[in-house]
């Protein structure tokens, strides 16, 4: 059975970067990815896949190598990752990880065309090998709108030193400092708080 995923970055890149929990504690780490069904699943829940599109290629997907698309997805996932908390910390972006996405943006650039739909003129997505690859192109975009627009100032890391989750600040003084308030911010408070009452008594 696919997971339910907490999408709280504000952006679907974002979102996709998170999905590796713990990430810095080894220990801990949780991987969020770990089947086809988890990969349809997420770009159902972001609005990047149609339910027609995974009922499609569901059959293909079953008898497909869930290792190979995996490998795939999550070599895309950490070179986001790395290029946006290296913008979120103001640290120089990692060469490597903008090779890795480029790569994957200039797959995606090759399945788009512009076609005439009615009275109007819209982005289409050629014939993908599966409904995965379409997700990653589709993320892979993304990546590209959001590092090309004025929206990049706005990528946070959570405060919470066990979670740094990537997000899109949209508050309206640019301040915000949790993933979630009512699950870091709440926990950070409180573990703040008894180390102020601990260090007074």
């Amino acid at each position: 059975m696919s997971r339910s995923f907490q999408l709280l970055a504000g952006h679907p890149v974002l979102d996709l970067a998170n999905t590796l929990d713990y990430r810095y504690e080894p220990a801990k780490r949780i991987e969020l990815l770990e089947s086809n069904d988890d990969l349809v699943q997420f770009g159902l829940q972001l609005g990047l896949l149609e339910s027609r599109e995974a009922r499609r290629w569901k059959p293909a997907l079953k008898k497909s190598s869930t290792d190979a698309y995996l490998q795939r997805a999550r070599e895309l996932r950490e070179a986001i990752e790395g290029i946006f908390a290296a913008i979120a910390d103001r640290r120089r972006v990692n060469q490597e990880d903008l090779e890795i996405l480029n790569s994957w943006i200039r797959e995606a650039s090759v399945h788009r065309s512009v076609e005439r739909q009615k009275d109007a003129f819209v982005w289409t997505w050629q014939e993908a090998p599966s409904c995965i690859d379409l997700l990653l192109w589709r993320i892979a975009q993304a990546a590209a709108e959001l590092l090309t627009s004025r929206d990049l100032q706005r990528v946070r890391r959570c405060d919470a030193s066990n979670c740094r989750w990537l997000f899109l600040d949209k508050s309206k003084n640019h301040s915000r400092r949790w993933c979630d308030m009512k699950i870091c911010g709440n926990r950070e408070k409180a573990r703040a708080y008894y180390q102020r009452v601990a260090s007074e008594s």
